[in-house]
């Protein structure tokens, strides 16, 4: 799909290799480094001064990276063509089924620096050969959400406003086109539980193969998931042996 990237404006171009090494601690650093890093409450404005789009993305960043686990489900999109992702992720593992440019499906699992791949939708699992697409695109999922890139201190968040996803109401937050730097919008929930989230996130993954616009919307946080060895799974598959979502 693609081979390496920076997601504009969060500047990634990292080789390949290291996004095997990172990808099954991806959620693990949200849930446990990040969130220590940033686990000291704000500064307490002034009374009277309303938080900013950039501090209400802050908010949000950090209250996804505490996340243990959550579903991300997406696409990618290239001149006339769109690729899709679903999948699960947790501390260590991921579970994700992609839809690629060339139409074909593939099950891509990774737990405990283990991958997995299944081309018949989970029925039987090899091991992955090329596990660095799967490290790639759990980067992609999971970079808009870390601490450690602070994308709210990359150019001004404006609020454009309230609207709806579904039935819930969401913020609409915005840094707008400038320059070669492309518009990154998110969409913030308040979630009773967690307080602020991000639900939706759109952004420009940039690559030696092209610039691909993302969309990627995140629910089910801290949902429990069981993503499980496929080589100790029953013939039968287990609930992450399911169609994608």
């Amino acid at each position: 799909m693609f081979t390496r990237m920076n997601i504009s404006h969060l500047r990634l171009r990292i080789p390949a290799f290291f996004f095997a090494l990172a990808m099954v601690s991806a959620v693990n650093a949200q849930a446990g480094k990040e969130s220590s890093k940033e686990s000291t409450p704000a500064k307490v404005k002034p009374p009277g001064k309303k938080p900013t789009g950039n501090d209400l993305l802050k908010e949000a960043v950090i209250g996804m990276s505490k996340l243990r686990s959550y579903h991300a489900a997406g696409s990618f999109s290239i001149a006339e063509k769109k690729a899709t992702l679903s999948g699960d992720f947790a501390v260590g593992a991921v579970d994700i089924q992609v839809l690629g440019f060339d139409g074909k499906i593939a099950f891509r699992r990774a737990l405990n620096d283990k991958f997995w791949i299944s081309h018949d939708s989970g029925k039987t699992w090899e091991k992955d050969t090329a596990e660095q697409m799967t490290a790639l695109l759990s980067v992609a999922v999971t970079s808009p959400l870390s601490v450690e890139h602070k994308i709210w201190e990359q150019g001004e968040f404006t609020i454009v406003g309230g609207e709806k996803l579904g039935d819930e109401e969401v913020l609409h937050v915005q840094k707008q086109e400038k320059a070669k730097e492309a518009a990154m919008d998110f969409w913030l929930a308040k979630d009773p539980k967690l307080g602020l989230v991000i639900r939706r996130a759109s952004f420009v993954i940039a690559s030696d193969d092209g610039e691909f616009p993302v969309v990627m919307a995140y629910s089910e946080l801290n949902d429990p998931v069981n993503i499980v060895d496929p080589s100790a799974a029953k013939p039968s598959g287990g609930a992450s042996d399911a169609k994608p979502k």
